[in-house]
């Protein structure tokens, strides 16, 4: 974990390899909702933490949420940084069925793989002050293909080769929960939409040949992932430099425990079906822009007219 200076830079992708889930429904439009969302508006680099694959040989880093909803998957956005100079990195975004429970998920991991996709990014160089570029890679035009239909519980894993021309990426972390920053600052929950199934655990896989002793050094944490396993791990046991969570462990600051950042900043937007609007399941559902819906026929036609009828609120 690093502490991060401010920094803005532009995201390019390009498709490599696509692994298809479960078919796409002809009654799906294209109406996209956003049905998960921790990614941190604003101007700038928001983001002053990030989970470092090369430095804890970490192969795979996730967690798992609760969608506003199920659909078909059309959008995966996480927020990533690069601390070296340019590169491209092949991303693989895979989705999971949940495990029957917590326990479970921590001794085997997730359930099974509802569907994948791989794409090449491009990362800027890091900025000449030495801090990281930002960069949000969007999974969509992979997606738009692969028919990947989810339920409304998911785990998600990112995975990359942490040995390779992606050593210096990093995935940025936004904040699961509301409490006390590392700084002795109150914090509110970076999520605006969906929700954190188990606040205070992550879904990580660690390379057997790195160990696991990079990630603990790292994190902080009383956890130990079992490498080779993309499971769940508790991560609420860190400890800051200042404020009421300082110990004697000092940095990182990431991890210590509610209103310290400990999840992947990520956002999923699924597409809605008319069906989905029937028998008042639309009073749960809302326009990409985050409108709710008036009544049925406002959701029907939203999901009619492909989203080009907005929710009349």
């Amino acid at each position: 974990m690093r502490r991060l200076i401010p920094t803005l830079a532009a995201s390019v992708a390009s498709t490599v390899l696509l692994t298809a889930g479960l078919a796409a429904p002809a009654a799906f439009a294209n109406a996209p909702v956003t049905t998960y969302n921790s990614l941190i508006p604003g101007t700038g680099d928001p983001y002053v933490q990030d989970q470092t694959f090369g430095g804890a040989g970490v192969t795979e880093f996730g967690n798992e949420v609760n969608l506003s909803h199920a659909g078909l998957l059309s959008h995966a956005v996480v927020a990533m940084h690069n601390w070296g100079a340019a590169t491209s990195v092949p991303i693989t975004l895979t989705v999971y069925n949940p495990a029957a429970s917590l326990s479970s998920a921590e001794s085997s991991g997730p359930g099974s793989v509802i569907g994948s996709v791989t794409q090449t990014f491009n990362f800027p160089a890091n900025n000449t002050d030495g801090s990281p570029s930002l960069t949000n890679i969007d999974f969509g035009s992979s997606l738009a293909s692969a028919g990947i239909v989810v339920p409304k519980t998911v785990v998600f894993g990112i995975s990359y080769n942490p040995f390779g021309p992606g050593a210096s990426v990093n995935v940025a972390l936004s904040t699961s929960t509301s409490g006390t920053s590392y700084e002795g600052i109150p914090a509110s929950s970076n999520i605006t939409a969906g929700s954190d199934v188990y606040p205070g655990t992550v879904f990580v896989n660690i390379s057997p040949a790195f160990g696991d002793g990079g990630w603990q050094v790292d994190t902080g944490t009383c956890s130990n992932p079992e490498p080779g396993i993309f499971e769940a791990t508790n991560v609420w046991c860190g400890t800051g430099s200042s404020g009421p969570t300082a110990g004697p462990n000092g940095p990182p600051y990431a991890y210590v425990g509610p209103g310290n950042p400990d999840i992947p900043a990520m956002q999923f937007t699924t597409s809605i079906s008319q069906d989905q609007c029937k028998n008042g399941g639309w009073q749960s559902l809302t326009d990409a822009n985050g409108t709710a819906f008036k009544n049925q026929g406002d959701c029907v036609s939203y999901v009619a007219t492909g989203g080009r009828n907005s929710a009349a609120g």
